[in-house]
């Protein structure tokens, strides 16, 4: 089974800022749990690189609501957004 970016790329740096901040991640902690550097988090963040296949699957894996664009991430447990863009 092949894994494909459901997700506009141009939003992928916002929802991966999200992700961190909800889940309390530093980018260090976020780049060990994807097997990247923190600096790759912050290229990602930045827009400047976008995840490899693996690194998407892992993201998706470990955090299913990256990719659902039709509402913003929610804290778990949490009804309000966390952010609105």
């Amino acid at each position: 089974m092949t894994s494909q970016m459901t997700i506009d790329p141009d939003k992928i740096p916002i929802r991966i800022i999200e992700v961190r901040l909800i889940y309390r991640f530093t980018q260090e902690e976020l780049g060990r749990r994807c097997g990247v550097s923190k600096q790759i988090i912050s290229m990602w963040e930045r827009g400047e690189r976008v995840p490899n296949r693996l690194n998407w699957e892992t993201l998706r894996r470990e955090f299913p609501e990256i990719e659902d664009e039709r509402s913003s991430i929610q804290e778990p447990g949490d009804q309000d957004a966390v952010a609105q863009n």
